[in-house]
């Protein structure tokens, strides 16, 4: 039940939002009929952009369902991910974060059949509202270097100039309210760590989504256009009035949400020059698909509840896919190129952010697979080692297991993130043998100083990638080259695409030879753990061939044999 205080101010923003309604509808406008008539009149045309703009809709749902929740059902996704605005507003935003105001039941199951989307729910939600509000920004930059925000192009451009900005101001509003229940909600703390592993993910794919529902905004434009027999308007500024509109659906109530969502639409595709009929023709083809697809998505949902039973948990097993690694490995290495100092003022901050949402962002302790990993490397750590250095430590959880096999050993964890240092420093507190610095990969010769020369194991394990590509790898990793010792031991872990591409820069960069390279074929990703050594160890005596690079292949037992030990 709402509370009186809630119910006040909804009502309050209702009634500010109908003015600006009211106030923005012409007399002399035309009518939802000629509308109707105007989408008729494009027959099969508008008839194929309608079908095509319902599977929009529910692809984009799906995808980013996905994103958010890789191990979930196809199906499962493009049902529940048509819907998960709706379910984000039924669940997340309830008074007093509860799950749901519907009294709907499970006949069996006592409860209403999306409580466990909830967190995955949340989060898809969150990070769908921050692309949404990122790209307005862009768009009414758009809108303002096309010159349409001075003046609307109507005989009643005041009014429509009025009316817009009056809806901005109530949407605004709206979203610092939705912000602070959120921040609020219980269900905040359930969603941290599925942010903390797909946030990024999800980001990516929530931006696509957004772009192509604005696409099939301007292409419904356009078609409308044509049949009225007026110009073309711009595909970039529908794009802009699209994304603005979509802004407005984040508010706690749908219905009124989408009336924003409406309004603004109509307006914005006024302001930038379109004929009235058109952008109410579009705005009605806008609605009309999304809540037929939305609809479909709910029924569909609810007959598969079996599917979706899981959907709210992460799960503990890695996720890869050849497009998601490309757009991740292209990020960070255009992240490289930037000027040293903001390049890693960059990458300290997501990962702060990272840690921020929860203290094992790549489920280290939880995930069987690194667990195995973790196995493979410490085996290969030689032992009698006076100092062992990882770059790249995150949460400490090496170097804490490395201190306790080596107590005669230094054990060095470095890492950029503030807060992973932080996580790491209470993982270790009672381990003497073992510290952690902060650091990036440039700074750490000068930060270690002290034992320059002295570093017997240095371990690089899934850090190469962050860095950039080959070249930037080398060249980040050349100033490490002086803290090894003569007879160091290099050791890397990488997945087997990146090791590919990386392990070789990185050992020249070091100036060690790469000696051992094992391939384990784990069932859920393969990985390489490679071994290069120094001057010492790793040439060959004078007149002498040197040793070949021993390569092998091994097969990880199943997920289900849990991992091996050393």
């Amino acid at each position: 039940m709402l509370r009186p205080r809630s119910v006040a101010l909804r009502a309050t923003f209702a009634a500010a939002a109908l003015g600006g309604l009211a106030l923005a509808l012409p007399s002399d406008s035309a009518s939802w009929t000629q509308a109707l008539v105007l989408v008729w009149n494009s027959n099969v045309i508008a008839a194929l952009v309608l079908v095509a703009w319902m599977s929009v809709w529910a692809l984009v749902g799906a995808t980013q369902r996905r994103a958010i929740s890789p191990g979930m059902p196809i199906l499962a996704c493009a049902t529940v991910g048509s819907v998960d605005a709706l379910l984000a507003h039924r669940l997340l935003i309830a008074p007093g974060g509860h799950p749901g105001r519907s009294k709907v039941r499970d006949s069996g199951g006592g409860k209403h059949w999306s409580t466990a989307l909830l967190p995955c729910t949340a989060a898809l939600w969150l990070t769908r509202s921050v692309v949404v509000v990122l790209l307005s920004i862009g768009a009414v930059v758009v809108i303002g270097v096309t010159g349409h925000l001075p003046g609307a192009g109507t005989a009643n451009e005041t009014a429509v100039v009025m009316a817009t900005v009056w809806l901005a101001l109530v949407g605004t509003l709206w979203g610092l309210h939705v912000r602070r229940q959120v921040r609020d909600s219980p269900v905040t703390m359930l969603m941290r760590a599925v942010l903390a592993r797909r946030g990024p993910h999800a980001l990516v794919v929530a931006g696509a989504g957004e772009i192509a529902l604005g696409l099939m905004v301007a292409l419904m434009a356009v078609i409308l256009t044509h049949t009225d027999g007026g110009p073309a308007p711009g595909v970039l500024e529908v794009l802009a009035i699209a994304v603005l509109a979509r802004l407005f659906t984040i508010v706690p109530a749908p219905p009124f949400g989408l009336g924003l969502a409406d309004g603004v639409l109509i307006f914005g595709l006024i302001l930038i020059g379109v004929p009235t009929e058109v952008a109410m023709a579009t705005t009605l083809a806008w609605r009309v698909t999304g809540l037929v697809v939305m609809a479909v998505g709910f029924l569909a949902a609810r007959s598969h509840r079996p599917d979706v039973e899981s959907a709210g948990q992460v799960a503990a097993a890695p996720t890869d896919s050849t497009l998601g690694r490309c757009v991740h490995r292209a990020g960070f290495a255009l992240l490289a190129w930037l000027p040293r100092g903001l390049a890693s003022a960059a990458r300290r901050r997501l990962f702060d952010a990272m840690f921020a949402l929860a203290d094992d962002p790549w489920d280290y302790a939880l995930m069987p697979y690194e667990q195995r990993k973790q196995a493979h490397l410490t085996a290969v750590i030689p032992s009698g080692a006076d100092v062992i250095v990882e770059i790249g430590c995150a949460d400490g959880h090496n170097i804490a297991e490395w201190s306790q096999l080596h107590p005669e050993s230094k054990v060095i964890g470095i890492d950029i993130s503030e807060r992973a240092i932080a996580t790491a420093t209470r993982r270790i507190h009672n381990r003497a043998n073992a510290t952690v610095v902060r650091a990036d990969a440039k700074s750490i010769a000068e930060v270690l100083d002290e034992y320059r020369g002295q570093v017997d194991v240095l371990v690089l394990s899934e850090v190469l990638y962050y860095l950039g590509t080959g070249p930037q790898v080398r060249q980040a990793l050349m100033a490490s080259r002086a803290l090894l010792s003569p007879d160091a031991t290099v050791v890397l872990v990488h997945g087997a695409y990146d090791a590919q591409r990386l392990h070789a820069p990185a050992c020249a960069a070091l100036g060690v030879i790469l000696r051992a390279e094992t391939l384990f074929a784990d069932p859920e990703r393969p990985y390489v753990v490679t071994v290069a050594l120094g001057a010492v160890n790793g040439s060959s005596p004078r007149g002498q061939k040197p040793k070949m690079l021993i390569r092998k292949v091994e097969q990880c037992p199943a997920p289900a044999d849990g991992p091996p030990r050393p």
